[in-house]
């Protein structure tokens, strides 16, 4: 949790009880990383870490447009650029409004950009445009949801090959901002679509086993990764009961809560705390009480820093002291 967010928060009680009572695991012993949310999902469908990037691209293709799998993929994420004080500072789609031909006209503002480098571009969607390449990139891109809200030559490209990259990215900028289209955008309030955020190469990894009964989720990537291994998906419910009622017994089920991450992107405080509550109430209101019940074996939250477990016997250990909700967020 960002520490600028940290210092306000609703009240959780079920939240802090499942945090006195719930069992440290250790990442590692499953290989998943705590660094970074692409890394932890890819690990949690059984895919290795890779030497570059993870294929997001490729992964996230199989939900925006599944014709022509093959070959090597990457992320062209449509983006705002504001230039601040020292620093260049990312804004993604979810700052802007962007109409569909709005989109189809810049990327065909861009295409002769990417042309000159044998380089296809496609935007199958506003918010998720894609490149098509020869071979890999040999790079170690950023995803765009740790660039949101940061300096852009912080999160900027590693590799033998980054400076291509950063050129690349450059003239992209350049041919965005002679076109007529954003000058519109501007004159009438919204912000100028001014750059693309390339990240996530790869080629579509070979089908995984399926490891989970059921997945729910609020982002595009679980949904591409279910598709990959054959697990059944479905969008997240509202609910933690809801989303027992659409299980089984038995299930192993993988549901993705991501969504509370834009509002500590754009240091949204009041969102933040929205979310919070939306938890509390929703999601850890219920656990003792499904547990108890026989109807829930265990539960297990995974974050970017910690993973906690708790089972029916876990609510036994009344001798935990329970912490201020605020002292796990450190």
């Amino acid at each position: 949790m960002s520490e600028t967010l940290s210092g306000i928060t609703p009240d959780v009680p079920a939240i802090e009880k499942y945090l006195r009572f719930g069992t440290s695991k250790s990442i590692q012993n499953r290989n998943i990383q705590t660094r970074e949310f692409t890394q932890t999902l890819f690990q949690l469908f059984g895919f290795p870490k890779q030497k570059y990037d993870y294929p997001v691209a490729a992964v996230t293709r199989l939900v925006d447009d599944d014709h022509d799998l093959e070959g090597v993929w990457m992320r062209a994420d449509p983006v705002h650029l504001r230039p601040e004080r020292d620093t260049v500072v990312l804004l993604d789609s979810s700052a802007f409004n962007l109409e569909k031909h709005e989109a189809l006209i810049l990327a065909a503002d861009l295409q002769q950009v990417f042309t000159e480098r044998d380089i296809e571009l496609e935007a199958p969607t506003n918010s998720r445009w894609y490149i098509k390449l020869k071979q890999l990139p040999e790079i170690s891109t950023t995803p765009i949801h740790e660039v949101v809200g940061n300096d852009i030559d912080k999160k900027s490209a590693i590799g033998d090959n980054k400076v291509l990259w950063d050129q690349l990215s450059n003239e992209a900028q350049m041919s965005l901002h002679n076109c007529p289209l954003n000058d519109e955008r501007e004159q009438s309030g919204e912000l100028p679509v001014n750059g693309v955020w390339l990240w996530g190469a790869g080629e579509l990894p070979k089908a995984g086993k399926q490891l989970w009964s059921r997945v729910f989720a609020d982002e595009v990537t679980t949904q591409g990764l279910s598709i990959l291994t054959g697990s059944p998906y479905a969008d997240l419910p509202d609910s933690l009961e809801t989303l027992i009622n659409q299980t089984e017994e038995q299930d192993d089920v993988l549901a993705v809560i991501s969504f509370g991450l834009r509002h500590q992107q754009y240091f949204d405080h009041n969102g933040w705390h929205d979310f919070i509550g939306y938890l509390e109430e929703e999601w850890f209101t219920e656990i003792e009480n499904l547990l108890k019940h026989n109807e829930l074996d265990e539960l297990i939250l995974l974050t970017d820093k910690n993973k906690l477990s708790v089972t029916k016997s876990s609510y036994k250990k009344f001798w935990r002291r329970q912490k201020p909700f605020l002292t796990y967020c450190q």
